[in-house]
């Protein structure tokens, strides 16, 4: 397990048992509202914060920084992009040939709705053994 990789997922972890204060309005939202203001064309407090969750984690200073992560999660124009919505995050990964087919530690873990029409929820796979994946999310049960 890389290094970068390591960071993330104690990162990702060290967020287990953070709750939203009602209605979506959550730290990671506060972030890019906030401190790093530019990041997207529209303010986030409010808005469902999983893929929020996922940006902020790897926009953190310890694992890669605002800058980088801004390329690697398809930002790379301050407020004229989309990534913070699942489905945006997900076309743009599959765009860039990011698509994996055994998910690894680390990796951005993408969710169908239950009739399997749409991507709608995301998280980090924190570990796979052989009959699970198991995972950290943000925005589950509101927390």
């Amino acid at each position: 397990m890389s290094c970068t990789v390591k960071r993330v997922l104690d990162l990702a972890t060290r967020q287990l048992g953070y709750k939203e204060t009602g209605d979506n309005h959550t730290k990671y939202s506060h972030y890019f509202d906030h401190e790093a203001w530019q990041w997207f064309n529209t303010k986030k407090q409010g808005s469902p914060w999983c893929a929020i969750f996922v940006c902020w984690l790897f926009c953190q200073n310890e694992i890669m920084g605002p800058s980088k992560a801004r390329v690697m999660l398809g930002c790379p124009v301050p407020k004229d992009n989309c990534a913070a919505g699942v489905p945006y995050l997900y076309e743009y990964m599959n765009k860039k040939g990011y698509k994996v087919t055994s998910p690894k530690p680390g990796d951005i873990i993408f969710f169908y709705s239950k009739d399997k029409s749409q991507i709608q929820h995301q998280g980090i796979v924190y570990k796979v053994d052989s009959s699970k994946v198991y995972t950290v999310e943000g925005n589950t049960s509101s927390a």
